[in-house]
């Protein structure tokens, strides 16, 4: 079982948790716990990247470690704009539902996460998540306030010929920037014992940034089946996005409102409109009612506008394409093609060819090819802003990856390589360098897992060799290992959980952070020095009742404080985590 790496605390802090989930049951009859999921409202990344570091709480910016095909999305779909937020969940219940979340820490820390989910009718359901963090006591200005929300709506007809689905989607990130801090010798050098650490110095001490996304998206979809043997389905979508960030470094945080558009004295806004109508026709194939082939041939327009106080700029984009799926009991292939004949990202395409096979019930093997031209987001062609002024001539970018792996029983190989050729970074002045070079990563790496009924024990070694244009300042070994112990008591159902995990990595160059842009820089300024984290964890459950302890980065401070998840910003300490968590069922 993999975790997410939360980096957010004070030395040695005293957290205490409450989780308290609510079921209303009026007139339903009474859930089984285990069906009930509760969504991590702290957590905005898989479980499964054990190697990214937070520069602060809830919604903040994270760094990872470890290079996938997501650190070309600003370049492609992101520009300046905060990572969207994946989907929240709807808990399909006929009952309403509430999870409350209450951290709080020394030095007035605290953490508020509230999720509710809850149908209308037996046709639309609504989710929301609000989460907001005072500030982690650390250093000053990291303080995040963050809101949540989906609603759905969907019809059938009688005869099931006909769907309509309409939803709305909504976030709002809030951040304080502070810019970390000014000296970072004056965190590696002080001596903490005696030192409070809200006395360092920091860049900016009002700073802030806001980031919205309101979504509104209908699909009708049409069925049609010739035979029990094959169907054909007909997809019309509309959506349409608005993206909106706007950031301030000199205003006085009692005069700022979270949503407050200053047209006078402030041009780093950026408002990004999409509107886009997809067309998809799907064929498929059945054996015995199990699904065996589908094509789909799809086309999809969009109108996308760009503006601020000083750019207003409006395209178009014409794509067409074509998935294929083929599907037996021992394996499954799909291809997708999609290319891009006529608009701003004219001759752009993105290919997957995927293929997993079960070559016998303890040996799996599984490859994916990806290959796409990109040509950068409109605005690291040109831009204007209080910081920056952009008008540059960008090279699109190529991108080939190639992954593979073979699981042989307890044991997971891997095997990651990728190619870019015209790679784009930012320098420290805070301007997109497109170039001519390439850069080639290739990753390998062996995972040993073992989950038995009292004990979980999986260890992973990562090896990443970078070629080419050094932009992407990775380290060259990862590992990530855990180790949990069950004890079981049968009459009381009562579990107890101990267990230890560690993360480590080999030293790499701390690349920089800029809040007036939302990007990272590369810098060879400083060294971020081998090191590891290790986290011990406890968790008790008696009936719907949940207690867990866990004392985070147990060894910081033993080998100094050279620990550093960006350039200025330093990696939060050992702090102690104490949560309760009860489910009432009425």
């Amino acid at each position: 079982m993999k975790w997410s790496f939360f980096l957010f605390s004070l030395n040695m802090k005293l957290f205490i948790s409450f989780y308290i989930l609510l079921v209303s049951n009026l007139f339903y009859a009474q859930l089984d716990s285990s069906t009930i999921k509760i969504w991590n409202q702290f957590s905005s990344l898989d479980d499964s990247l054990n190697y990214t570091l937070f520069i602060g709480g809830p919604s903040s910016v994270g760094f990872n470690l470890y290079f996938d095909s997501s650190r070309l999305q600003p370049f492609e779909n992101g520009s300046l704009f905060t990572k969207e937020q994946a989907d929240l969940p709807f808990i399909y219940q006929k009952v309403p539902v509430l999870d409350f979340q209450y951290i709080i820490g020394d030095q007035l820390e605290q953490n508020l996460g509230i999720y509710h989910s809850q149908p209308i009718s037996n046709r639309s359901n609504y989710s929301l998540s609000f989460l907001k963090r005072s500030h982690d006591g650390y250093y000053l200005n990291q303080a995040t306030n963050s809101n949540f929300l989906q609603a759905n709506y969907f019809r059938k007809t009688k005869k099931e010929n006909y769907t309509i689905k309409a939803s709305l989607k909504h976030h709002r990130l809030y951040n304080e920037q502070n810019g970390g801090i000014q000296n970072d010798s004056s965190f590696t050098d002080a001596n903490f014992d005696i030192l409070n650490r809200n006395l360092i110095p920091i860049n900016m001490n009002h700073g802030f940034s806001n980031d919205k996304l309101w979504r509104v998206n209908m699909q009708q979809t049409i069925y049609k089946s010739d035979s029990s043997s094959k169907s054909k389905k007909f997809d019309i979508i509309t959506s349409f996005d608005r993206r909106f960030r706007n950031y301030y470094d000199s205003l006085n945080a009692n005069l700022f409102l979270f949503n407050h558009f200053d047209i006078n004295r402030s041009n780093d806004t950026l408002v990004q409109k999409d509107f886009r109508q997809q067309i998809n026709y799907y064929l498929s194939y059945y054996e015995d009612s199990i699904l065996t082939k589908s094509m789909v041939i799809f086309y999809d327009v969009n109108r996308i506008t760009y503006s601020n106080h000083a750019n207003d700029t409006v395209l178009s984009n014409h794509n067409i394409g074509l998935k294929y799926t083929l599907s037996t009991p021992q394996y499954n292939f799909n291809t997708t093609i999609r290319y891009t004949p006529f608009g701003f990202r004219r001759n752009n395409f993105n290919f997957h060819m995927g293929y997993n096979r079960n070559l016998t019930q303890k040996i799996k093997f599984s490859s994916s090819l990806n290959a796409k031209r990109i040509t950068p987001n409109y605005v690291f062609h040109q831009y204007s802003s209080n910081h920056v002024i952009w008008n540059n001539r960008v090279n699109d970018m190529y991108y080939i990856g190639l992954n593979t792996a073979i699981i042989l029983k307890n044991i997971r190989l891997k095997s990651n390589q990728f190619w870019l050729k015209n790679p784009m970074y930012f320098n420290q002045n805070l301007t997109p360098i497109s170039t001519f070079d390439t850069v080639q990563i290739v990753q390998t790496s062996i995972e040993y897992m073992v989950n038995k009924k009292k004990m979980e024990f999986n260890i992973e070694l990562q090896h990443q060799y970078q070629g080419g244009l050094s932009i992407y300042q990775l380290p060259e070994w990862l590992a990530f290992g855990s180790f949990y112990y069950k004890f079981l008591h049968a009459k009381s159902d009562a579990k107890l959980y101990l267990g230890v995990r560690v993360r480590s990595f080999s030293s790499f160059n701390l690349m920089e952070y800029s809040p007036q842009i939302n990007q990272f820089l590369v810098s060879n300024e400083r060294k971020q020095e081998s090191y590891f984290i290790a986290d011990l964890t406890a968790k008790a459950e008696i009936k719907n009742v949940t207690i867990f302890a866990m004392v985070a980065h147990i060894n910081s401070g033993l080998l100094g404080y050279r620990y550093f998840t960006l350039l200025h910003y330093p990696q939060p300490d050992r702090y102690f985590k104490f949560g309760l968590k009860w489910l009432f069922l009425d």
